[in-house]
């Protein structure tokens, strides 16, 4: 029954077709460039009239009322990066209407945000996500089989269970079958393939990490190769390892596809068949300026649309390899993304839990700064740094999570949460969202 997936196929299909049209022709850098310019100064008048932080930034002369130049642009705009955005929220957020939703990012970092947005904001940028997958021949009627998890579902009452038949509903009416990507471990991976192999999907879509355990778990099954799979995408993370998109590839005889992007900011990037990333330019301005700890370059995005959140040089936390010939500033495609590899967790039981899971019952918790979390040979433990919060209002923080923990699984319940003043921090500075407390006891030992 996919009624809501074939109502909705003309105006995607319209929707793409003009998307197209838009980056067809011969867009060189500087016309490139030149649009993206014209398209952020006529958002810029109203932000430098409207939002406090950047009207400050008019005001006291560090930023112009108009842009000349991209360069310009990055000598004198300061990065919005997490700690700005935690500290200066209301500063930065449009007041002419109100928010219509928050997303709650940051379930890959240990900083979690909660960003306010207008609900036409994800008009504007939704048909990036199908033209990325026109590139590998996918139609809003193909069915779907994800491999996913969703945070509104670990919730507990009357609110979840309704959650959770509404997403069931509008997953049959859009041809849509989920399998649970929170807690995979190898069998249920088999029985993973066992469902693509009866609901014989156009496409399947999950975690980069859960894709590639489905095509190791399922290595030399051979009856998944005939039902006309067009791909596998790839989503919220890179693969854990360089064979994982062979493994997911072999296993639906398929290309291994990859969408990047984030909540907040939407589908920003998409693989094409012919190599490397094509970024959504005329959505995304791109900076690629500065070296990353992961030996990348530091990805600063400036959205082109309007939103209630603007994200002006806005750090998304992640690095690219850039493509030999493109600009720095303003690139139209890149090679890969050094993100951060997310993992399991695995129990002394079998059961494995993504970390993502875990993540989504700490971050609606905005109030704190950072958490992480460790990976204690079979066991988990919570860290959360909040030193402004009260000691009544932590044990209220501490409730709300452990309901979040055992919705999730209840082999999370007696998961100890610390409160600490730091996070650990690799060698390298980064500060990994989980992290193995043989790695701690390593690195603090200097061995």
């Amino acid at each position: 029954m996919r009624i809501a997936a074939y109502l909705r196929e003309p105006r995607i299909e319209r929707e793409t077709e003009a998307r197209r049209r838009e980056y067809a022709g011969d867009w060189d850098e500087a016309s490139r460039k030149a649009f993206q310019l014209e398209t952020f100064n006529n958002l810029w008048r109203g932000y430098r009239e409207r939002i406090p932080f950047y009207r400050e930034l008019v005001e006291s002369g560090q930023a112009p009322e108009t842009f000349n130049s991209w360069e310009q642009f990055a000598d004198v705009m300061p990065v919005v990066d997490r700690p700005l955005v935690q500290s200066r929220l209301p500063d930065l957020t449009d007041p002419s209407q109100p928010p219509d939703k928050h997303f709650v990012t940051g379930g890959s970092t240990t900083e979690p945000v909660s960003i306010p947005g207008w609900k036409h904001e994800v008009d504007l940028v939704e048909p990036n996500r199908w033209y990325g997958r026109d590139f590998y021949g996918i139609r809003p009627s193909d069915k779907m089989f994800m491999i996913w998890g969703h945070r509104h579902l670990l919730g507990t009452g009357l609110q979840f269970q309704i959650n959770w038949r509404l997403r069931l509903l509008k997953d049959r009416l859009l041809g849509y079958e989920r399998h649970n990507a929170y807690k995979l471990n190898k069998e249920a991976a088999r029985h993973a393939a066992d469902r693509i192999a009866t609901f014989k999907p156009g496409y399947v879509l999950g975690y980069s990490s859960s894709l590639e355990l489905l095509g190791r778990a399922n290595e030399g099954r051979t009856d998944l190769r005939d039902l006309g799979i067009k791909c596998s995408v790839g989503c919220a993370e890179p693969f854990p390892s360089e064979l994982g998109p062979e493994k997911i590839s072999t296993l639906l005889n398929a290309p291994s596809a990859m969408e990047y992007g984030s909540i907040e900011a939407g589908i920003v990037a998409h693989t094409h068949p012919d190599g490397g990333y094509r970024v959504f330019w005329r959505t995304y301005m791109i900076e690629a300026t500065h070296d990353g700890p992961g030996g990348g370059k530091q990805i600063y995005l400036t959205s082109l649309t309007p939103r209630c959140f603007p994200m002006v040089r806005y750090a998304i936390g992640d690095e690219i390899k850039p493509t030999p010939g493109e600009p720095a500033i303003g690139p139209a495609r890149w090679e890969y993304v050094i993100g951060r590899a997310n993992a399991y967790l695995e129990f002394p039981s079998g059961e494995q839990i993504h970390s993502v899971g875990i993540a989504h019952c700490i971050d609606p918790e905005t109030a704190l700064h950072r958490f992480q979390i460790i990976d204690r040979h079979g066991a988990a433990t919570i860290r959360l740094v909040a030193p402004d919060i009260p000691a009544d209002e932590r044990k209220a923080i501490e409730g709300r999570i452990y309901q979040r923990l055992h919705n999730l699984n209840p082999i999370l319940d007696d998961t100890p949460i610390e409160w600490v003043e730091q996070l650990f921090e690799t060698r390298a500075g980064k500060v990994p969202i989980v992290v193995s407390q043989k790695k701690i006891e390593a690195e603090t030992s200097g061995t």
